[in-house]
């Protein structure tokens, strides 16, 4: 893959796998932003190993982390689009409205919690033209 790539590209992800109902999951963070999982009524970034980019390094190797997964609990997956978007005045949107949003909503709909988000991002930056790409993933346990 690293000889074939283009100049300015690169596969921004964070691999989860998930063995059943609730209980582990194995994940790895490869380049976005830590994903937030909301659990107990609290939002916090999932401290998730680090590895290089998909691609750059030729026999790479990756370490994954053991997080347990509750029926209840919310993983919310996004690019820095998101948290690097700015308003007028160039002040950052961040992840508190993340947190703040993924909590009150917690039990809603998924669609709902991503439209809320989306709202949310329209409302601070003043637009839905975004300079950066903006991908957000939320999950939960059925």
């Amino acid at each position: 893959m690293a000889d074939d790539a283009q100049q300015n590209s690169m596969v921004l992800a964070n691999l989860i796998e998930h063995g059943g109902e609730a209980g582990a999951s194995h994940a790895i963070q490869l380049e976005p932003p830590p994903p937030l999982l909301i659990q107990a009524g609290r939002c916090t970034e999932l401290p998730l190993p680090r590895g290089p980019l998909v691609g750059i390094v030729p026999r790479a190797s990756y370490r994954s982390e053991t997080v347990q997964l509750n029926r209840s609990d919310v993983l919310f997956a996004y690019t820095d689009g998101l948290s690097e978007a700015e308003d007028s005045e160039g002040r950052a949107f961040g992840i508190a409205p993340c947190c703040d949003l993924l909590l009150q909503r917690r039990e809603a709909p998924l669609p709902t919690i991503l439209d809320g988000l989306r709202d949310a991002l329209r409302a601070f930056s003043g637009t839905s033209a975004l300079e950066d790409d903006c991908t957000l993933l939320v999950l939960r346990l059925p």
